[in-house]
């Protein structure tokens, strides 16, 4: 036997085996991974379109005009210039992908559209997601919503996220169910997106859905109580219901800084008397972020109420819970959502307006907050002709500061500064204030300066006081300040008499 191998062995051709001589080239591995082939470029044409592709590159930053320009010479030059776009889509970088999906915005219809689909699924689009999303839904026209939809569950987070943008701009009332659907299942992230796109939906289904949303994970919650408010005055009626019950959970507070932000962007009240036990039992509660909520709600109450001695609305517990979210010494959570609207209504409550300065807010409430009792200012105060002689009008502006007191109130001390302090009849007091209020003063408005107003008017009666917001815009404090002035005029002449 071993004679037979060895002479097959030795008749057999020595002869080169699958390559060049002196070397066998085997067949590769199953399964080994292959080099990366650039796409062939089969034809000159889609050799042409691809280098007029890469004259639309984002890198390039071609101005508008020039873009344009490129636009109609591809449109002239090609005949099937989205076909080719697809083509070359489909192994673009992220940077020639801007130029093809240019190319697609202008000549692409709804076939492409589906397509761009296919591939956002499909493969990365790196920094041209963002164009790809948008070509879509533009040249998708009547079926944007639809592909915009799919695109919410694609495999991609940035996908879904652009998809959801997009929509946000497109959603109808008849896409609530759809919403509802990826709101209740899923992935968190598409869950949070869809509780954000029902706020644009208002259906009494979605409205349901997202008021079950403020007990669930604070992610949801959160987003169900912004879509809350921008629903706005539909959803009035279930969040006071919430609130006219003692709370339970994280859903009290949620519903009550919902109501006081619709309260603030409707202007008018919504907080009901028979709510405030149950919102001041919060406010002694370690959880900083429903005692914020709560004071953001009491803070609004107390500031319309005929309240003047702080007891009614616990005004120093209210001003501490809000000055722990604007200038915060702990974590807060959900900071972010309450910030804002705890600042401007300590801003309304004080008449202190520190800004953004947490430093300056702190040492004003660590000096101030020592002393209990401290009382806030209030929309509106009653003036008579007896508490008219404890009554102070006070007017500051750039130029002058005017003080107006009543018979009961001591002059003001000889010093540098140059106030006008003049003394006021009780029944011209009450005239005064007449004059002020029909100019607008204790009245809510919704204008506000983008800058703290360098004008202020304040009131104070015994130990009770409103005034001017410090936001206030200049339009409505001239006629204020004109009434000061003409007041002041007719009494400029106490400063001239003879005190003896």
């Amino acid at each position: 036997m071993l004679w037979v191998a060895t002479t097959i062995l030795a008749l057999a051709p020595q002869g080169p085996v699958g390559g060049r001589d002196g070397r066998i080239v085997l067949p590769p591995t199953r399964g080994a991974e292959q080099a990366p082939q650039k796409p062939a470029v089969r034809d000159g044409e889609q050799r042409r379109f691809h280098e007029r592709a890469l004259e639309l590159r984002r890198s390039r930053f071609l101005s508008e005009v020039s873009e344009e320009d490129l636009l109609r010479r591809i449109g002239g030059e090609f005949e099937d210039a989205a076909a080719r776009a697809i083509k070359l889509a489909r192994s673009a970088d992220d940077d020639v992908m801007h130029g093809v999906m240019r190319i697609l915005a202008t000549y692409g219809g709804v076939e492409e559209a589906g397509e761009i689909k296919f591939l956002l699924h499909t493969r990365s689009f790196g920094k041209a997601t963002g164009i790809a999303v948008s070509t879509m839904a533009t040249i998708a026209r009547d079926s944007a919503r639809d592909m915009l939809f799919d695109c919410m569950t694609a495999s991609r987070e940035i996908v879904r996220r652009l998809a959801a943008d997009e929509l946000e701009r497109r959603v109808q009332p008849e896409d609530s169910q759809r919403l509802i659907t990826l709101a209740g299942q899923g992935r968190a992230d598409v869950r949070v997106r869809a509780l954000r796109l029902l706020g644009s939906v208002p259906t009494d289904r979605a409205t349901d859905v997202l008021l079950t949303a403020l007990r669930d994970d604070s992610r949801f919650a959160v987003e169900a109580c912004r879509s809350l408010i921008e629903v706005g005055e539909p959803v009035v009626a279930p969040l006071t219901e919430i609130l006219r019950r003692p709370a339970k959970g994280q859903e009290f507070g949620f519903a009550a800084f919902a109501l006081a932000s619709i309260e603030e962007r409707l202007g008018r009240e919504l907080f009901e008397d028979v709510m405030r036990p149950h919102l001041l039992a919060e406010l002694d509660m370690p959880d900083p972020f429903m005692r914020s909520a709560v004071a953001i709600a009491l803070s609004g109450m107390a500031w319309r109420s005929p309240d003047t001695n702080g007891a009614t609305f616990h005004d120093h517990a209210v001003v501490d819970a809000l000055v722990s979210v604007v200038a915060p010494s702990e974590f807060v959570q959900h900071v972010s959502l309450i910030q804002d609207l705890a600042r401007n209504r300590l801003v309304r409550l004080t008449g202190e307006d520190f800004q953004l300065d947490n430093r300056k807010w702190r040492s004003w409430w660590d000096t101030v907050g020592k002393v209990e009792g401290y009382v806030g200012a209030r929309q509106h105060l009653e003036v008579t002709s007896d508490t008219a002689r404890a009554g102070v009008l006070t007017w500051k502006d750039p130029k002058n500061h005017i003080r107006l007191r009543g018979e009961s109130i001591d002059p003001l001390p000889p010093s540098d500064d140059l106030v006008v302090d003049l003394l006021v009849a009780p029944e011209e007091f009450v005239d005064i204030v007449t004059q002020l209020h029909r100019a607008g003063f204790m009245r809510e408005t919704n204008r506000r300066a983008t800058v703290p107003a360098e004008s202020s008017l304040r009131l104070t009666v015994g130990g009770a006081r409103c005034q001017t917001d410090p936001m206030a815009d200049l339009t409505d404090l001239a006629p204020l300040g004109a009434v000061v002035h003409r007041a002041a005029f007719d009494r400029i002449w106490q400063l001239y008499r003879d005190p003896a």
